[in-house]
């Protein structure tokens, strides 16, 4: 989670309390709620043994749709994965 991926952004608001009074970042989550998420962090896989590595291009059907926050290998899927 940073500036450009939020909690609204990665799917995670339901760990956070805005009724709760105020907190850091508050006012500006707020914001992002009623603009609406500009990303949204989605798990992907790997066509090859490659690992995703941060800020490659993520393309779909040959166009460009977004970029790769992390990625590793996993072990349990026995292939590369990752956030993006």
């Amino acid at each position: 989670i940073w500036e450009e991926v939020n909690p609204l952004s990665a799917g995670l608001m339901w760990t956070v309390k805005m009724e709760k009074g105020e907190f850091l970042g508050k006012a500006r989550l707020a914001e992002y709620q009623d603009a609406g998420a500009a990303l949204t962090l989605v798990g992907i896989g790997s066509p090859t043994r490659a690992v995703p590595r941060q800020h490659y291009e993520i393309r779909i059907a040959g166009q460009a749709a977004g970029f790769v926050t992390s990625g590793t290998y996993s072990p349990t899927l026995g292939a590369p994965i990752g956030m993006g």
